[in-house]
């Protein structure tokens, strides 16, 4: 496997985790590291392991678990780090998601995580998807 299929499969890893609401899998995917950082959709920066992981069980403990879908992750890998650009669909939402991955111990582990609402799709998802086409 190449190292962008094997970042692409940690990202993948990920969002299997939320669909769970599996704190322990999400816990394994993030780095044992207080540096790591996370900003969900409308939140404030979050930075720590314990602040990270504790918004996850605050999510999963939620009335209703998370669907979230990944759409074109792409990898792109510089030496030990790697970015996943992709999109998220939740509910009605589209969002760009950007995940930062660092190879620890021959793993990619998790180290930061940012989704926020794309504009355009939030005010016409096809048109969204047609101007995304063209670029």
């Amino acid at each position: 496997m190449t190292q962008e299929q094997e970042a692409i499969a940690a990202n993948a890893a990920f969002y299997a985790a939320i669909s769970a609401s599996n704190n322990n899998a999400m816990a394994l995917i993030w780095a044992d590291d207080d540096a790591v950082s996370c900003i969900h959709p409308g939140w404030s920066a979050l930075v720590g392991r314990a602040a990270v992981l504790g918004s996850w069980a605050n999510i999963f403990a939620g009335p209703s678990p998370p669907e979230i879908q990944c759409l074109k992750p792409q990898a792109i890998i510089t030496g030990a780090e790697a970015r996943i650009l992709c999109v998220e669909i939740v509910g009605p939402a589209v969002l760009a998601a950007t995940n930062q991955f660092r190879l620890i111990d021959r793993r990619w582990r998790l180290v930061h995580h940012h989704a926020g609402e794309i504009a355009i799709a939030a005010a016409n998802p096809a048109r969204a998807e047609r101007s995304r086409s063209v670029h």
